[in-house]
């Protein structure tokens, strides 16, 4: 099969690596395909009750160690185990962006009067930074712009997590230092620019999938797990909730990946924090997915 990924989001990226050269940062990334794509298969998505467990006992140890309310024993158990049952999932050949969008790239659909501006200024975190202050219809309105549509959560984890089950992106163990999360271990206080882990990738070659922003998913998210996708292996169907592939306008969504405030516990591969479609917070963006061509 072969693939071409939108014009848009090459002409964007290929724009912000020349930029980047200037800078000094790496020829590598102008090798890449900025559009992962990947085959259809089958994945095992979601987590166990001993994943829950153990993670709830790591969250534990760390507000004692830290003498702070991480929120393990209130709202934690909750949002664990929205994250089961955990279960064999289908999906057909698509392509996801290698890297967050980014405010540089956004600025495209904006001057060309698609986008709504973001409601955070670019000159707080930089045009590298991922696109932040924007809301789910207006992360699906871009990514149209670019010839895609936001995620549903099966294609952001299986190209995260890829199909071994791993905890985090890069694998099994955490590593305060191969993502942007809270502390100053990784040498960032806000968000990062897009791809500034050169050397952490997901088994897809993902980019920052843990970590720098939180990511908009046109997943329903439900406090009872995954009910609503049925026990049906096959989750195409979820690609486009309402007729004509718009996003409903009420509710929550799933969002994914964790962001530059986040605790270790939240960047892992499966983790799943709601927000309203029509949030708009500083550390929430989006990637695009692909239709298969």
């Amino acid at each position: 099969m072969t693939h071409r990924a939108p014009i848009v989001t090459l002409v964007a990226v290929f724009a912000l690596g020349f930029a980047s050269l200037g800078r000094g940062q790496s020829e590598a990334r102008l090798r890449l395909d900025p559009v992962v794509w990947i085959e259809a298969g089958v994945f095992l998505r979601g987590t166990t009750e001993n994943e829950i467990v153990e993670t709830l006992r790591e969250c534990s140890a760390r507000e004692r160690s830290l003498g702070a309310d991480l929120g393990c024993r209130r709202w934690l158990p909750t949002i664990l185990a929205a994250e089961m049952p955990q279960q064999r999932v289908h999906l057909s050949a698509y392509g996801i962006d290698r890297y967050e969008v980014t405010r540089r790239q956004y600025q495209q659909c904006v001057r060309a009067g698609v986008c709504a501006p973001s409601r955070v200024s670019d000159a707080r975190f930089g045009p590298d930074a991922p696109i932040t202050g924007i809301d789910l219809a207006e992360a699906e309105t871009y990514c149209a712009f670019a010839g895609g549509h936001v995620p549903t959560e099966a294609q952001w984890e299986r190209a995260a997590r890829g199909t071994d089950g791993r905890r985090y992106p890069w694998g099994w163990q955490f590593n305060p230092r191969l993502a942007n999360l809270q502390g100053v271990l990784d040498g960032f206080r806000v968000s990062a620019p897009v791809g500034s882990f050169a050397s952490v990738r997901s088994p897809t070659g993902l980019r920052d999938a843990a970590g720098n922003v939180w990511e908009w998913t046109r997943s329903a998210w439900h406090p009872e797990g995954y009910v609503l996708e049925g026990e049906s292996e096959d989750v195409d169907a979820i690609v486009y909730e309402t007729p004509g592939g718009g996003v409903p306008v009420t509710g929550r969504r799933a969002t994914r990946g964790g962001g530059f405030q986040s605790h270790p516990h939240e960047l892992r591969a499966t983790f799943r924090l709601p927000r309203l479609v029509t949030d708009a917070g500083f550390d929430l963006g989006v990637r695009c997915a692909y239709r298969a061509r």
